[in-house]
């Protein structure tokens, strides 16, 4: 399961960042944008997150998946539209001058952490 090892380095991102702003208090919360055409299934990806996070400071860390839609845009009609398979002709007018806009994503988007000051 590669989302184990993708889990790991998700950690090891958010505490090396922590580590750079010189934040020492723990993990609550870890958001996600995972693509569609990413490679990633998400449900592997927080199980995965969770058999990781013990023993780091992100023990305690829920984590927020967000799908991030996979969007083609067709050059030759100008049309943009949410797709279910990464078939590069359009649907609408049959061209081949079809990119991917989004959905190949697979990035931390937001860390949130507990108050360091505890009564």
């Amino acid at each position: 399961m590669h989302e184990y090892s993708i889990a790991c380095r998700l950690i090891e991102a958010v505490e090396s960042g922590l580590d750079e702003r010189g934040v020492a208090a723990p993990v609550g919360r870890v958001e996600v944008l995972v693509g569609e055409l990413s490679g990633v299934v998400p449900e592997a990806l927080e199980l995965a997150f969770e058999a990781a996070k013990t023993e780091t400071r992100l023990a305690g860390a829920e984590l927020a998946l967000t799908i991030e839609p996979l969007v083609l845009w067709c050059e030759s009609c100008r049309r943009e539209w949410h797709a279910a398979e990464p078939f590069l002709i359009c649907d609408e007018c049959g061209g081949t001058q079809v990119e991917i806009r989004s959905g190949r994503g697979l990035s931390v988007t937001g860390v949130d952490v507990e108050d360091e000051q505890r009564p």
